[in-house]
C-alpha cells in the first residue's frame, strides 16, 4: 500500500500556493498523524474506485477513513485539497519512473531506458485507471493552475538533472528545451489516453508504446 504521507512531507510548495491549496494546515510529522493522513487519502482512493468522485464529501471521506471530521480538517481544509495531494502523488510516481528508467539504463542503450519508462507508466495508468480519470477530471474543474505549474517546473528541473548527466556520457542529446519537451510529451500523451482513449491501454498497447517510443527517441537520440 502506498504511504501517501511520506511523499507529502517532501513536497515543497511556495507559501502562497500552499495557502491556496491546503490552507493554514500542517504536514503530518508524527507516526500517528501520518497514519491518519494515509487513512484519509486511502479512503478517497477506495471511494473513487466505487463511484463518482464528484459525489464525495468530506463527511463521507472521514467516515470511510474511520476518523472524525475534525481530524480530517486538521490536515485538509477541503475536499479539493485532498485531491490536490493525490494528484501530486501520482505525478511524482510517474516522474520517479522517468528518472529511474533513464538512470538505470544510462550505461546501456537509450532504447532500453525509454522502453522501461513507457511500459512502467502504462502499468501505473492501467492499474489505477479509474482513479486517474477521476483525479484529472476533478482537477480540470477545480484545480489550482499555479500549483500545477509550480509542480511542473520542479519536476522538469529534476528531469533535466538526469538528462545533463546522461548527455555528459554521450548517451543522449540534450538542449535547453529537452527536459521541458520530454516531460510534456510523456505527460500529455498519457493524460490524453487516460481521459479520451483508455481502451488503448489494452487493445492498442503495442501501437501506443511503439509510436511514443519513436517520438521520444527522435528527441533524445545523440
Amino acid at each position: 500500500m502506498d504511504k501517501f504521507s511520506d511523499d507529502w512531507v517532501g513536497i515543497h510548495i511556495s507559501k502562497e500556493n500552499q495557502l491556496k491549496v491546503f490552507g493554514p494546515k500542517k504536514a503530518p510529522r508524527q507516526d500517528r498523524a501520518r497514519e491518519t493522513v494515509d487513512a484519509i487519502l486511502q479512503s478517497v482512493v477506495s471511494l473513487v474506485d466505487q463511484g463518482d468522485a464528484q459525489a464525495l464529501t468530506t463527511t463521507k471521506i472521514a467516515e470511510r477513513a474511520g476518523v472524525s471530521i475534525g481530524s480530517l480538517y486538521q490536515y485538509f481544509p477541503s475536499k479539493e485539497s485532498i485531491f490536490s495531494v493525490l494528484i501530486e502523488f501520482h505525478f511524482r510516481k510517474e516522474f520517479d519512473l522517468i528518472q529511474s528508467s533513464l538512470l538505470a539504463h544510462r550505461n546501456h542503450a537509450l532504447e532500453a531506458g525509454v522502453d522501461s519508462m513507457i511500459l512502467g507508466i502504462m502499468e501505473i495508468r492501467r492499474k489505477g485507471l479509474r482513479l486517474e480519470r477521476a483525479l484529472m477530471r476533478f482537477f480540470s474543474r477545480v484545480g489550482n493552475l499555479d500549483f500545477l505549474r509550480e509542480l511542473d517546473e520542479r519536476l522538469i528541473e529534476q528531469v533535466d538533472v538526469v538528462l545533463i548527466e546522461a548527455a555528459s556520457r554521450g548517451i543522449l542529446r540534450r538542449a535547453d528545451t529537452t527536459a521541458f519537451l520530454l516531460f510534456h510529451i510523456v505527460r500529455s500523451t498519457f493524460l490524453a489516453v487516460t481521459l479520451e482513449r483508455p481502451e488503448l491501454y489494452e487493445t492498442g498497447e503495442v501501437e501506443l508504446r511503439v509510436n511514443l517510443r519513436h517520438v521520444i527517441l527522435a528527441l533524445l537520440a545523440p
